[in-house]
């Protein structure tokens, strides 16, 4: 088994900074490490499992939730160093555009805040983000740990390791228990971003929102990222606005604040009414057979 700390810096640079130091030697608690494993992996054995959602409702319940090991790497520029450093051992400095990460020698040089620590245990390796702050606290309880080699430790350096793991790789796969924890580890907002992105370049194409450049101002604020990532990037924008009896009723739903143009063909969002149109877009809300308007998930019912 493998052990990796992770620090992140809570610097206001753009450039994000980590650092990561990897345990020599850590025989001294390699079996409770493993039964550790074991026993979370017991627990999840009957959980269901799903492809990643970021609009779940399911969040925290036993639910895993599943994402391509691979497409994730070609998303995500940490996601590809962490699976370089931690699954294919690749021990060394990286210095991206966005982001730098630094190999530490010694555990004592890290300057930051423990962000998570990842153990590796043959082709599995699970996450976990750490719930303080501080890298070496006093606990009697759980795995603690001493400096580079975790042999022997004053109680006043210790470090406890939680073995109920946030997520973790098994070969091609993400396997996700807390999606919060690994959206945080995995900086996952700039995936959210770079979707959005090609998103509404795709919707300004289709010239569908009257009002695009009120809309794709309003749509810069990080709250509407989530709704974007369940946009295909193939969706006819045109379509989704192409039943009238559909407009119609959305007129009503919505108190006219979205409000179809009959002569330009396009519709007109107001602000409050953004991610509305988004869960049409992405099939959240749709029409059925009696041309009723229906929802496809409790959470985003029109509004009155």
């Amino acid at each position: 088994m493998e052990l990796f700390i992770f620090f992140k810096s809570k610097s206001s640079s753009k450039k994000k900074s980590y650092e990561y130091f990897k345990y020599q030697s850590i025989e001294h608690i390699a079996k409770k490490l493993k039964a550790g494993v074991e026993s979370y992996s017991k627990e999840i054995s009957n959980f269901a499992k799903k492809d990643f959602n970021p609009l779940s409702l399911e969040k925290d319940k036993k639910i895993l939730e599943v994402l391509d090991l691979e497409k994730t790497i070609n998303e995500s520029k940490l996601m590809e160093i962490y699976k370089s450093v931690i699954v294919d051992n690749q021990i060394k400095n990286y210095d991206e555009e966005d982001l730098s990460i630094n190999h530490l020698k010694k555990l004592e040089m890290a300057k930051f805040p423990v962000l998570f620590y990842a153990i590796k245990d043959g082709e599995k390796v699970y996450f976990k983000k750490s719930s303080d702050s501080r890298l070496f606290m006093e606990n009697k309880y759980g795995i603690l740990l001493k400096r580079d080699t975790a042999n022997e430790f004053n109680k006043k350096e210790l470090m406890l390791l939680e073995m109920n793991f946030d997520f973790y790789i098994d070969k091609k796969e993400i396997v996700i228990r807390n999606s919060f924890s690994f959206e945080s580890i995995v900086n996952y907002d700039t995936v959210y971003e770079k979707h959005k992105e090609k998103i509404m370049v795709n919707i300004k194409k289709a010239d569908i929102i009257q009002n695009f450049d009120q809309f794709q101002q309003a749509c810069n604020k990080s709250d509407y990222y989530r709704a974007f990532r369940k946009v295909n990037e193939k969706t006819d924008f045109k379509k989704a606005f192409s039943n009238r009896t559909f407009i119609t009723k959305l007129q009503k739903d919505t108190l006219g604040k979205i409000k179809w143009d009959e002569k330009n063909k396009k519709v007109q969002v107001g602000d409050l009414h953004i991610k509305t149109v988004l869960h049409i877009f992405n099939g959240l809300i749709g029409i059925d057979i009696h041309n009723e308007i229906v929802t496809f998930n409790e959470k985003f019912k029109l509004p009155n």
